[in-house]
């Protein structure tokens, strides 16, 4: 019988911490593990972001272990302070922000945490529009498995899908406006066969009120992996 847990945690870093939760079934051995990682703040990051809580949800009821964070400055986060005026107009102006780099920091250090505190499980690394791109910057070789959401391959440098990525699963909206259908094909076309992709005719970058559909495809891509290995 799946019940379902979450406990609020902390991830120490350097002089504070990042707030987080992870969420599991208490009847199921800790044998596999999910990050996930959201959106850029500036967007509304965080990690209760209706897409993210379905997926946990919905991976979790699979028998993952899932832990969610909030970048530093972030609801219960710590962290330095920010120009938060400048950063946003750099942000709106560009799609990125002076702390980028920063952020990438703190999902690496939460890579790490969960690994640590889960045995070193198999991690499957799941980000959703900059947070897609900040899990293709974990070392990837570590990953078992990566799903990105919406990925933001116009205004970040992704890496090439190619020979070395773990089996991954693009998920990508046919409205969305961060990434057009025609550059999400070209991409596509450059990456390795064990990489593939779903598309959403109906949503944006925002998947509203399909998070459940979104979460299904990333509980199903897990399982088919699991048959294959």
């Amino acid at each position: 019988m799946t019940e379902l847990c979450s406990e609020r945690i902390s991830i120490p870093r350097a002089h504070w911490a990042l707030a987080g939760e992870i969420t599991y079934d208490i009847n199921a051995a800790a044998d596999r593990a999910a990050l996930l990682i959201a959106p850029h703040p500036f967007m509304g990051g965080r990690m209760d972001n209706p897409v993210l809580l379905r997926i946990a949800e919905a991976l979790a009821a699979a028998g993952v272990v899932v832990l969610r964070f909030d970048y530093r400055g972030v609801g219960d986060s710590g962290g330095p302070p920010v120009n938060i005026e400048a950063s946003m107009q750099a942000f709106w102006k560009t799609g990125r922000a002076p702390e980028d780099p920063d952020l990438i920091d703190d999902a690496r250090a939460a890579f790490d945490w969960l690994r640590t505190t889960t045995g070193h499980a198999p991690v499957t690394a799941v980000g959703y529009s900059f947070g897609a791109w900040a899990a293709t910057s974990l070392p990837l070789p570590s990953l078992e498995r990566l799903i990105l959401i919406a990925p933001t391959i116009t205004r970040h440098d992704y890496p090439e899908l190619a020979g070395g990525t773990p089996p991954t699963l693009v998920v990508h909206g046919e409205g969305d406006f961060a990434t057009p259908c025609q550059a999400m094909a070209a991409w596509m076309s450059r990456a390795h066969s064990n990489v593939r992709m779903i598309t959403f005719p109906r949503a944006d970058h925002f998947f509203r009120a399909q998070e459940a559909d979104v979460a299904n495809a990333c509980a199903s891509f897990l399982h088919q992996q699991e048959a294959v290995a």
